[in-house]
């Protein structure tokens, strides 16, 4: 069994500039409803989101921008326990390179 890691990590500081300068561009280009409506532009719940997804497409073994940052999805069980839901794209490079993701972090 191949094991694939990533790691992510995402100044807050960071997102608020980005949601300082470009807004809802922003926000609409890089997270998925569900983690619009879950971080309701709080800058430190987005960035996290962001290192989650950074992680994930590095795991997927691709760089930065290879993938549509929606099709890497942080989601949040009942319990507010994260996992990643793959789609679109990712989802395909995923199940091409024989990769399963957990159902939860």
């Amino acid at each position: 069994m191949s094991v694939a890691v990533g790691i992510g990590l995402v100044a807050v500081a960071g997102v608020r500039e980005s949601l300082h300068a470009h807004g809802e561009r922003y926000v609409n280009r890089i997270y998925t409803d569900a983690e619009q409506r879950d971080c309701r532009s709080d800058p430190r719940c987005l960035a996290t989101r962001f290192a989650a997804k950074e992680a994930t497409a590095k795991a997927l073994r691709v760089g930065a921008g290879a993938l549509p940052w929606h099709s890497i999805g942080v989601v949040q069980d009942a319990d507010g326990r994260p996992s990643i839901r793959l789609t679109g794209e990712a989802a395909g490079l995923a199940e091409q390179r024989g990769m399963k993701f957990s159902t939860s972090a």
